[in-house]
């Protein structure tokens, strides 16, 4: 049985989960029209594809939301919160960075912010970059994979671009290029002093991802924001406290 394009189920979920009932209030300062996104987020409803304008600290956005699945990622980012923004943040390092609503984040915080978008599907390539382009240069986009070795790998794309991974799964296999952790790190590291943002969403690298990185690179990284990846905990530096909003993992590094 289903409400609106939700099952019975994932609605009962979304009604006994407390970050939900927190993001509520957020709606009103992210949307121009709360109310009625805050009954399409929680029903599944909409008309899709669509601009969308989003209220931010440093103004007015808009994005483009091709289905009601991106409008539910959206709200995970802008109105749930699930990945973290440190004060006075600079540089960003966006491992898997779908239609850019991560990426769009973290550079309306403030207008001194940088972001490295890694993205390996071609097919939602064109929806980054035009999600992107108003914030100016203050961007870059690599059509790659990231994990723990360069080269080119398989690459499996199913109709939404949210869950395209390189475990096999139902969907087009593609071949796509993989750039090493560390390459990446070493280069941001050596062109922005350090790394205040570290997101990896990648639909299985998340944990193949971390155990690769070099151990000389941790003291550089502030924060890492990692997707559902149970049991990355275990292969984070104990110099980070984590903690878990809704199935993000987040680490802080701790006070001195």
């Amino acid at each position: 049985m289903k409400i609106g394009n939700r099952s019975v189920k994932h609605l009962i979920y979304r009604i006994t989960d407390i970050d939900n009932y927190k993001s509520i209030l957020r709606f009103f300062n992210v949307h121009k029209n709360p109310f009625t996104a805050i009954k399409n987020e929680f029903f599944g409803k909409g008309a899709y594809p669509k601009n969308l304008p989003v209220k931010t600290p440093t103004g007015v956005i808009n994005l483009h939301v091709r289905s009601v699945i991106d409008f539910s990622t959206l709200n995970c980012m802008f109105c749930r919160k699930d990945y973290y923004a440190p004060e006075g943040f600079k540089t960003v390092v966006d491992i898997g960075s779908n239609v850019g609503f991560s990426s769009a984040f973290w550079l309306s915080r403030n207008t001194d912010s940088y972001v490295y978008a890694f993205e390996p599907n071609p097919f939602i390539l064109a929806s980054l970059e035009n999600n992107l382009k108003q914030f100016g240069k203050r961007y870059e986009i690599s059509q790659s994979a990231v994990s723990a070795f360069s080269g080119e790998t398989s690459f499996y794309v199913e109709n939404t671009g949210l869950y395209s991974s390189m475990d096999e799964i139902a969907g087009e296999k593609i071949t796509v290029k993989v750039v090493d952790i560390n390459e990446i790190l070493e280069r941001v590291i050596k062109e922005r002093g350090r790394v205040d943002i570290l997101k990896i969403d990648s639909e299985g690298q998340e944990i193949p991802t971390i155990q690769a990185i070099d151990p000389k690179f941790w003291e550089y990284i502030n924060c890492i924001n990692i997707g559902d990846a149970h049991g990355v905990e275990k292969y984070v530096p104990s110099i980070f406290k984590h903690s878990i909003v809704s199935s993000a993992d987040r680490f802080i590094r701790k006070q001195k």
